[in-house]
């Protein structure tokens, strides 16, 4: 699981507490890795990242191009 927006954006919690229940892990991207769209993708496929939440908005500033690719 990993977080790309701040908890209090689009009920981010709904992610904290699915990777706690299922003894998951939880990757809580800092600010400047997360505006990077190369460096999102490199870590999603680095860390071998399976659901990402993110406001709609914010995928669609990373580039369809970098999404696409993972």
């Amino acid at each position: 699981y990993a977080v790309l927006q701040g908890p209090g954006t689009d009920l981010g919690n709904t992610v904290v507490f699915a990777s706690l229940v299922t003894g998951g892990v939880l990757h809580i991207l800092d600010e400047e890795a997360v505006t990077d769209p190369a460096a999102v993708a490199f870590y999603l496929v680095e860390q071998g990242i399976e659901c990402l939440k993110a406001v709609p908005s914010h995928v669609a500033a990373l580039g369809v191009a970098s999404v696409a690719s993972l």
